[in-house]
């Protein structure tokens, strides 16, 4: 007995799974993407990757763009949550990523300008690539450091922080800036920083103007040191001059300096014969009992005492008789 068609008809409506609405739309593309592009598609993506100031294309990866605008354009590094998701559009492929990423050079150096610092009772954290310069991390305080050199850089500010906030870092841990993972070994032999293309130290050209004169300087400590030389110029000016009369020792080592012995007019001045004698010896007379003998004005005082004894000896022998 066959059963009716309403019922045969619903029991097949009971057979079909329903749709259920996937929240992920792209994960076929998604899965497609992990299962690895092809020779091809890899070739179209990295044809892709060009820049729109330059029209210069073939960057392997979007961090290798990034790096491109920011060094030769001077266009600021988006920050980890401004960054796009891997499914959107490359960096530079359309127009309104340009525009998003074009700001002026007022922006980039007041949010892109300095590397994240952070510490922690004797714990330094800093995060890599150094853009432009080293902050003090201590609240208020506005020491900078620069160098070509981010050990330098590090070291400046450890010294810093021991003998100016009294604070001994005992141990410093770095980060990285583009993957936020935290670096183990050496900040070079980071994957994201393999090759000369990554630097780990970015240089920024930023110059602070020195409110006297036209000179400039790229930290805040130089500009510091340099105005202080100015005003103390002013104060020194500002004061009554100071008058040092010349002392005679002055004169008379002058005058030393300028004496010169006058020229000699004998020619023969120098001696050029050594068995030349320069005087005739003193005539020696030979020796006789005359001259040997005492003479009347020899030796008197001895005289004079020999006299007094012998008188003094007549009368101790006159009273004895």
């Amino acid at each position: 007995m066959n059963p009716p068609k309403s019922v045969a008809t619903a029991s097949k409506k009971q057979k079909k799974p329903a749709k259920v609405k996937s929240p992920f739309p792209n994960a076929a593309s998604d899965a497609s993407a992990l299962a690895g592009p092809s020779s091809s598609a890899l070739a179209t993506s990295v044809s892709q990757i060009i820049c729109q100031f330059c029209d210069k294309g073939g960057f392997p990866t979007r961090k290798a763009l990034k790096y491109h605008l920011f060094r030769i354009h001077h266009q600021p590094m988006k920050k980890a949550s401004q960054q796009r998701h891997p499914s959107q559009d490359r960096i530079g492929s359309s127009p309104i990523h340009n525009t998003s990423i074009s700001h002026d050079s007022s922006s980039l150096i007041s949010d892109h300008l300095t590397s994240p610092v952070n510490r922690q009772d004797a714990g330094l954290s800093i995060s890599f690539p150094i853009i432009g310069k080293l902050s003090c991390p201590e609240e208020g305080c506005t020491a900078t450091f620069v160098s070509r050199s981010w050990t330098s850089m590090k070291g400046s500010l450890i010294k810093h922080l021991r003998f100016v906030h009294h604070v001994s870092i005992a141990t410093c841990e770095f980060e990285c800036g583009i993957c936020h993972l935290k670096i183990l070994g050496k900040p070079r032999e980071h994957p994201c920083f393999a090759g000369d293309g990554n630097p780990i130290v970015i240089e920024v050209a930023q110059t602070l103007q020195c409110s006297f004169c036209p000179a400039s300087f790229t930290s805040t400590l130089g500009l510091q040191n340099h105005e202080k030389s100015h005003k103390k110029a002013e104060a020194l000016a500002q004061l009554p001059a100071l008058v040092i009369p010349p002392s005679r020792r002055r004169k008379r080592a002058k005058k030393a300096r300028n004496f010169t012995s006058p020229a000699s007019d004998d020619e023969n001045q120098y001696i050029t014969d050594t068995t030349q004698v320069l005087a005739q010896p003193i005539a020696e007379e030979p020796l006789t009992e005359e001259s040997l003998a005492p003479s009347d004005h020899e030796d008197e005082p001895l005289h004079h005492f020999k006299q007094i004894f012998e008188n003094i000896l007549d009368l101790l022998l006159g009273s004895q008789a």
